[in-house]
């Protein structure tokens, strides 16, 4: 008889998602910009972070291979999860640009680029 205890799998499981779903904030400062987004269960090697054109792209690449096997059921699960989210961010100097990955969030620190005003500026008459 086919044995349903050891085989419990909620829907985020059975695809691989592992309850990752993307959440994200995006906070503007008068310095630049702080994104933090949950990505639980997620390795470093497995988030891609890119900028250009003023556009923060976070892509994630997940493949899960599961095996199990025992004396009522035996089950292979081979799954891959793509996701990519962008964020609009004006005026960010590429070369300062910092990420760090603690306890399944994501954050990234994105400077903006200091424009220097003038001063004093003078008009000339038509």
């Amino acid at each position: 008889m086919f044995d349903l205890r050891n085989y419990n799998y909620d829907f985020n499981d059975f695809f691989g998602l592992n309850g990752f779903n993307g959440n994200a904030d995006l906070e503007e400062t008068n310095e630049g910009y702080i994104l933090t987004m949950e990505v639980p269960g997620i390795a470093k090697e497995n988030i891609n972070i890119d900028l250009e054109d003023d556009v923060l792209t976070v892509s994630v690449k997940q493949d899960n291979e599961e095996k199990n096997e025992n004396k009522y059921l035996r089950h292979e699960i081979v799954s891959q999860y793509n996701f990519s989210r962008g964020f609009q961010v004006e005026d960010a100097d590429m070369d300062n640009v910092a990420a760090k990955l603690e306890n399944g969030i994501l954050t990234v620190l994105v400077k903006k680029k200091i424009t220097e005003k003038p001063l004093k500026k003078t008009i000339s008459i038509e």
